[in-house]
């Protein structure tokens, strides 16, 4: 079920009547801190359409969006890290896109190539956003 088929499911009757019915089974005190419960959380989604009580639990909003958090921490742990390649280039090849660079913005802004030359990268990359010129300056 992907998150548009089980947002629609939490909107039906179904859902309505297997919420109200879990809160009449447990009461309406979160299970792990004792507050006023104002959610119903799955347990597990395995049976989602056709849930048992023992799949449901009341919880209050903190300790049901700390449950969630948690679960998204675990996804992320189990992910893969991105390999990042990186490209080095010659330092002729940096001062040739440079200097194309700093012409593209001199010609956009109107301020003089030797001025713009002498800016920092952070500096130049704020113009150029400013202006919208569509350069990316990158220390070497």
């Amino acid at each position: 079920m992907n998150k548009k088929e089980y947002q629609a499911y939490l909107l039906s009757d179904h859902w309505s009547n297997q919420r109200r019915t879990a809160f009449l089974h447990y009461g309406k005190v979160c299970n792990r801190c004792d507050r006023f419960a104002t959610d119903v959380h799955h347990r597990c989604y395995s049976r989602l359409g056709r849930e048992l009580m023992s799949d449901l639990e009341l919880l209050c909003r903190k300790c049901h969006e700390a449950e969630h958090a948690k679960d998204h921490l675990k996804k992320k742990s189990k992910e893969k890290p991105r390999k990042t390649k990186k490209t080095r280039i010659t330092p002729r090849a940096y001062w040739q896109m440079k200097k194309k660079n700093v012409e593209k913005l001199a010609a956009a802004t109107g301020y003089s190539y030797e001025f713009l030359h002498d800016l920092k990268i952070g500096t130049l990359n704020h113009l150029a956003q400013k202006y919208k010129v569509k350069v990316k300056f990158a220390r070497y």
